[in-house]
């Protein structure tokens, strides 16, 4: 039976060019971080292709990781710069203008129900980046508050303090987008 790993254990392996090390903490985040991009660019090959670059730039810039513990947040951060680089140099836009973003969804802060996914698409993609990833890890993921701030070695107070501002965020703006819809 194969022994599970901790996951600054596997860092280190991967550090010392242990693959298989590194196989496996791309098992682990895979998933995750093909939600975050794909609701940054909306088309699964784009999504693939971000992700295998930026696995890579992590893989050859694992050595500049200095807390093996802080792994998460610091792969998070070469996906959102390898995600804003790749719609820079394909000179597409990170999001439609408000005014483009056609029927208005229902909006529950606490279900995160919608009848317009592709509305919540739109305006996910103008949060922050340290605002979508809690938003995806919560809602997405469905992560606790306590499991969102162990993955990315925040405080709980701080990772409640940023759903609660990313909710208020996106209902605004998809409230906005309901008062366009009526006029």
């Amino acid at each position: 039976m194969e022994e599970k790993l901790e996951e600054h254990t596997l860092v280190e392996l991967a550090k010392k060019g242990d693959k298989l090390a590194f196989g496996q903490l791309i098992d682990k985040y895979w998933e995750v971080l093909s939600v975050i991009v794909y609701t940054k660019v909306q088309n699964y090959a784009d999504t693939e292709d971000i992700l295998q670059e930026s696995f890579l730039k992590a893989y050859r810039k694992l050595h500049t990781l200095r807390d093996n513990r802080k792994f998460a947040p610091w792969l998070y951060g070469i996906a959102a710069t390898t995600t804003i680089d790749w719609l820079r140099r394909e000179k597409r836009q990170a999001f439609l203008p408000l005014e483009e973003v056609q029927e208005a969804p229902y909006w529950d802060s606490q279900n995160l129900q919608l009848d317009n996914r592709e509305a919540l698409l739109e305006v996910m993609k103008r949060l922050p980046e340290k605002y979508h990833i809690v938003i995806v890890l919560r809602y997405f993921k469905n992560m606790s508050y306590k499991e969102i701030a162990e993955h990315l070695g925040e405080p709980e107070g701080t990772i409640s303090n940023r759903l609660h501002r990313a909710n208020k965020l996106l209902r605004e703006w998809l409230e906005r987008i309901q008062e366009r819809s009526w006029e």
